[in-house]
C-alpha cells in the first residue's frame, strides 16, 4: 500500500520521528530533525538543511566532511575522539599503527590550523597518546582535551 514505506506505516513513522528515531534505520549514525522530521542519514534528498538546530542535510554522498565544512566555515571546530576520528572504543589508549584515523574528519582538522580542539572523555592519562597520534599525522596543532579520570566525573556538555 501507498501509506507503507520501507516497512513503516505514516502513523509509526510520525511516531518515531516525533521520538527523534528513524523509522527506516536502528542505526547510531542516524539523526532525525526534530522540526523538518527527517532523518539526516536516510532522507538525505528530501531537505536542505535546519537553520533552527543547525542539522546540514548533505544532497551529494560524496560531499562528506570536507564539502560541510567548506560550506559552513565554522569559526571553531570540536571533534570527538572515539568512534570519530579514532578507531578506539570505550575510552582505550590510542596505539600508532593499530588504531586507524578517519581521514576525512583529520582532513577536517588539518583545515582548522588554529581552531580544532579534541573534546573526549578519554582518561586524562591518555593525552599524550592522542597527542602522539595526531602528531604522526601532522596534526599536532589540535589541541586536546581529555574529560575523563579527573578529580570529579565531567560530561561533555
Amino acid at each position: 500500500p501507498k501509506w507503507v514505506r520501507h516497512s513503516a506505516c505514516w502513523k509509526c513513522r510520525h511516531e518515531l520521528k516525533a521520538a527523534g528515531k528513524c523509522p527506516y534505520a536502528n542505526a547510531k549514525h542516524c539523526v532525525v530533525c526534530p522540526h523538518q522530521a527527517q532523518c539526516l542519514q536516510c532522507e538525505r534528498g528530501a531537505v536542505g538543511s535546519c537553520s533552527i538546530c543547525r542539522i546540514h542535510f548533505s544532497q551529494d554522498l560524496e560531499e562528506g566532511v570536507a564539502g560541510l565544512l567548506q560550506e559552513l566555515q565554522p569559526d571553531f571546530l570540536f571533534v570527538d575522539w572515539d568512534r570519530t576520528l579514532c578507531e578506539t572504543k570505550s575510552g582505550c589508549s590510542p596505539v600508532l599503527g593499530k588504531h586507524g584515523l578517519n581521514p576525512e574528519v583529520a582532513a577536517a582538522l588539518a583545515m582548522h590550523p588554529r581552531n580544532a580542539w579534541i573534546v573526549t572523555r578519554q582518561n586524562v592519562s591518555n593525552k599524550g597518546a592522542i597527542e602522539a597520534c595526531l602528531a604522526a599525522v601532522a596534526l599536532e596543532h589540535v589541541q586536546v582535551w581529555c574529560l575523563g579520570g579527573g578529580a570529579q566525573p565531567r560530561t561533555k556538555a
